[in-house]
Parts: structure tokens; sequence; C-alpha cells
């Protein structure tokens, strides 16, 4: 007598649960593949000409310029440091002015 192993519900859910699987990372695949092209495409040119970098830097203080060659690893460490002091100064600015927005109005529910 034949028994059954698994019941054909089970075996078809499980069988397209996979091929849904595979088919779905296939499709996720494909497209960052061309998401890939598409920025190569894009930004490609930009990046070779230098007209667009992820690494560009504000434009520094003009204490960098003053300094002599000898000592333009102090200077550019003085140039980081202000320009992160900036920076901080600029975050801390915007929290405040969250915090006194969020103070002046009324709370919900009220």
């Amino acid at each position: 007598e034949m028994v059954e192993g698994v019941p054909l519900a089970t075996l078809m859910g499980a069988v397209g649960g996979n091929i849904g699987m595979f088919a779905g990372i296939s499709a996720m695949t494909v497209m960052e593949v061309l998401e890939w092209f598409s920025f190569i495409l894009l930004a490609g040119p930009l990046l070779i000409c230098g007209m667009c970098s992820p690494f560009a830097r504000e434009e520094e203080p003009e204490a960098a310029e003053e300094a002599p060659a000898e000592d333009k690893g102090a200077a550019r460490a003085e140039v980081d440091r202000l320009l992160h002091d900036r920076q901080v100064r600029e975050v801390l600015g915007n929290f405040k002015s969250i915090a006194v927005r969020r103070k002046a109005s009324p709370a919900p529910g009220k």
C-alpha cells in the first residue's frame, strides 16, 4: 500500500514558493544591473571629467593658502578642524531652532 509522503497542497506550495522566490531574486538582480548601467552612462562622464565628485569638499578657509609649504600638513589639519567646528555649530543651531519651534507649537491633543 502506498502512502502519500507530502500532501499535494504542501508540495505545490513549496514548489510555487521557491519559484516565486527565485523569480523575485532574478527580477531584483536585473533591476540592479540596469541601475548600475544607467549610473555609469549618466554619471560616469561627469566623474571622469571631474565635474562631479563624491569626495568634493567645501571651500576651505583662506588660512591654508597663507601657510608655507612645510606647514601644509598642519594647515590642512587646522582647516579640517575649522570645517568640522562650523558644521557642528550649524547642526547644533538646527537642533536649537527645532527645539524652539516644538516649544512654541501646542502639543498634539491639547
